[in-house]
Protein backbone atom coordinates (compact mmCIF):
# COMPACT_ATOMS: atom_id res chain seq x y z
CA UNK A 1 0.00 0.00 0.00
CA UNK A 2 1.39 3.36 -1.00
CA UNK A 3 1.02 6.29 1.40
CA UNK A 4 1.18 9.93 0.42
CA UNK A 5 2.26 12.66 2.77
CA UNK A 6 0.96 16.19 2.37
CA UNK A 7 2.55 18.87 4.53
CA UNK A 8 2.58 22.64 4.97
CA UNK A 9 5.64 24.23 3.40
CA UNK A 10 7.01 25.62 6.69
CA UNK A 11 7.18 22.12 8.20
CA UNK A 12 8.92 20.33 5.32
CA UNK A 13 12.49 21.07 6.57
CA UNK A 14 11.61 19.53 9.96
CA UNK A 15 9.94 16.50 8.40
CA UNK A 16 12.91 15.88 6.09
CA UNK A 17 15.39 16.33 8.96
CA UNK A 18 17.03 19.45 7.53
CA UNK A 19 16.17 21.39 10.71
CA UNK A 20 15.97 19.99 14.27
CA UNK A 21 12.52 19.43 15.73
CA UNK A 22 11.35 21.18 18.88
CA UNK A 23 10.18 20.01 22.27
CA UNK A 24 9.64 16.35 23.00
CA UNK A 25 9.96 15.39 19.32
CA UNK A 26 13.66 16.30 19.44
CA UNK A 27 14.13 13.93 22.38
CA UNK A 28 12.20 11.16 20.64
CA UNK A 29 14.36 11.53 17.52
CA UNK A 30 17.48 11.08 19.67
CA UNK A 31 16.12 7.98 21.40
CA UNK A 32 14.38 6.23 18.51
CA UNK A 33 15.64 5.70 15.00
CA UNK A 34 12.97 7.07 12.72
CA UNK A 35 12.80 6.70 8.97
CA UNK A 36 12.58 10.13 7.38
CA UNK A 37 9.36 10.35 5.38
CA UNK A 38 9.15 11.97 1.96
CA UNK A 39 6.66 14.79 1.52
CA UNK A 40 4.73 14.13 -1.67
CA UNK A 41 2.78 17.37 -1.82
CA UNK A 42 3.26 20.78 -0.21
CA UNK A 43 0.24 22.98 0.43
CA UNK A 44 -0.20 26.56 1.51
CA UNK A 45 -2.43 27.79 4.33
CA UNK A 46 -5.42 29.85 3.27
CA UNK A 47 -6.33 27.58 0.38
CA UNK A 48 -9.18 25.16 -0.01
CA UNK A 49 -8.73 21.50 -0.77
CA UNK A 50 -12.15 20.59 -2.07
CA UNK A 51 -14.52 21.74 0.70
CA UNK A 52 -11.78 21.84 3.33
CA UNK A 53 -10.35 25.22 4.35
CA UNK A 54 -6.68 25.13 5.38
CA UNK A 55 -6.06 27.59 8.23
CA UNK A 56 -2.55 28.54 9.36
CA UNK A 57 -2.34 27.86 13.11
CA UNK A 58 1.35 27.80 14.09
CA UNK A 59 2.38 26.85 17.58
CA UNK A 60 2.72 23.09 17.75
CA UNK A 61 5.06 23.45 14.76
CA UNK A 62 6.00 26.51 12.68
CA UNK A 63 3.76 25.34 9.85
CA UNK A 64 0.92 23.76 11.83
CA UNK A 65 -2.46 24.07 10.17
CA UNK A 66 -6.02 23.31 11.15
CA UNK A 67 -8.71 22.18 8.76
CA UNK A 68 -12.26 23.52 8.70
CA UNK A 69 -14.82 21.27 7.09
CA UNK A 70 -18.46 22.23 7.44
CA UNK A 71 -19.17 22.76 11.14
CA UNK A 72 -16.09 20.85 12.28
CA UNK A 73 -12.60 22.16 13.04
CA UNK A 74 -9.85 19.55 12.82
CA UNK A 75 -7.37 21.28 15.13
CA UNK A 76 -4.55 18.74 15.01
CA UNK A 77 -2.05 19.28 17.83
CA UNK A 78 -3.03 22.90 18.51
CA UNK A 79 -5.32 21.76 21.33
CA UNK A 80 -6.04 18.60 23.30
CA UNK A 81 -9.22 17.39 24.95
CA UNK A 82 -9.69 15.59 28.21
CA UNK A 83 -12.96 14.85 29.98
CA UNK A 84 -14.85 16.94 27.41
CA UNK A 85 -12.71 20.05 27.90
CA UNK A 86 -10.26 21.64 25.47
CA UNK A 87 -6.83 22.90 26.47
CA UNK A 88 -3.98 24.47 24.51
CA UNK A 89 -1.25 22.11 23.39
CA UNK A 90 1.18 21.54 26.30
CA UNK A 91 4.41 23.56 26.16
CA UNK A 92 6.53 20.41 25.92
CA UNK A 93 4.60 19.47 22.77
CA UNK A 94 4.84 22.92 21.19
CA UNK A 95 7.36 24.78 19.09
CA UNK A 96 6.08 28.10 20.49
CA UNK A 97 3.42 28.33 23.21
CA UNK A 98 2.77 32.03 22.51
CA UNK A 99 2.01 31.13 18.89
CA UNK A 100 -0.40 28.46 20.18
CA UNK A 101 -2.26 31.16 22.12
CA UNK A 102 -2.35 33.48 19.07
CA UNK A 103 -3.60 30.67 16.83
CA UNK A 104 -6.40 29.78 19.26
CA UNK A 105 -7.41 33.47 19.35
CA UNK A 106 -7.38 33.57 15.54
CA UNK A 107 -9.78 30.64 15.33
CA UNK A 108 -12.37 32.53 17.39
CA UNK A 109 -13.40 34.37 14.22
CA UNK A 110 -14.26 31.13 12.37
CA UNK A 111 -17.65 29.43 12.51
CA UNK A 112 -17.69 25.80 13.73
CA UNK A 113 -19.58 23.71 16.28
CA UNK A 114 -17.19 20.80 16.81
CA UNK A 115 -13.47 20.57 17.51
CA UNK A 116 -11.54 17.38 16.73
CA UNK A 117 -8.06 17.45 18.28
CA UNK A 118 -5.34 14.97 17.39
CA UNK A 119 -5.28 13.87 21.04
CA UNK A 120 -8.55 13.37 22.87
CA UNK A 121 -12.18 13.08 21.92
CA UNK A 122 -14.11 15.47 19.67
CA UNK A 123 -15.90 18.11 21.72
CA UNK A 124 -18.43 20.85 21.17
CA UNK A 125 -16.93 24.30 20.70
CA UNK A 126 -16.03 25.66 24.13
CA UNK A 127 -15.06 28.96 25.72
CA UNK A 128 -11.47 28.31 24.61
CA UNK A 129 -12.65 29.49 21.19
CA UNK A 130 -14.99 32.22 22.45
Amino acid sequence: MSHRLWAPEKDVPYIHGDLPRHGIKRLIEKLVRVTTPKVDRVYQPGVKIGDIEVIETPGHTPGHVSFLYGDTLFAGDLVTSKHGKLAPSPKIMSWNSQAVTRSIAKLKSFQFDWVCPAHGEPVKRTSLFG
